[in-house]
C-alpha cells in the first residue's frame, strides 16, 4: 500500500472545491496525511494579452491574492481545522503551471 503523507488540494472556489475537499478529506485521515492547499491567482496579463492603461494589474493582482487567502483562511477554519494538518499556499501565474509546479516544490504524494 502506498504511503501518503502530503495531499495537494487546488482550490479555486468553484462547485468542484467542495467535491475535491471531501475526497482529500477523507484520504487526509485515513492516512494521517497533510494537506497543502493551493490557489492559483491567474495573472491578469496572461488572461486579457493586451495593456489597459491607468491600471495597475500588480495592484489588483495583490487584491485578488489578499482576498484569496482571507477566503482560503475562511474555508479552511470551516473545512480542515481540528480534522487534518494543513497549510495554505497562494501562487501567481498560469493555474495548470504553477500546480504542477507546486506538486514537485511541495513533495506531495497525492
Amino acid at each position: 500500500m502506498p504511503e501518503i503523507k502530503k495531499i495537494l488540494l487546488p482550490i479555486d472556489f468553484s462547485e468542484t472545491t467542495n467535491e475535491l475537499l471531501d475526497y482529500a478529506l477523507s484520504i487526509a485521515e485515513s492516512y494521517g496525511a497533510k494537506i497543502e492547499v493551493l490557489h492559483v491567482v491567474h495573472e491578469l496579463v496572461n488572461i486579457t494579452g493586451f495593456y489597459i492603461p491607468h491600471v495597475s494589474f500588480d495592484l489588483i493582482e495583490d487584491d485578488m491574492e489578499n482576498t484569496a487567502l482571507k477566503n482560503m483562511g475562511d474555508f479552511c477554519d470551516k473545512n480542515l481545522k481540528g480534522k487534518v494538518d494543513f497549510e495554505i499556499h497562494t501562487k501567481r501565474g498560469v493555474p495548470y503551471d504553477e500546480i504542477i509546479k507546486s506538486a514537485k516544490e511541495l513533495a506531495v504524494d497525492l
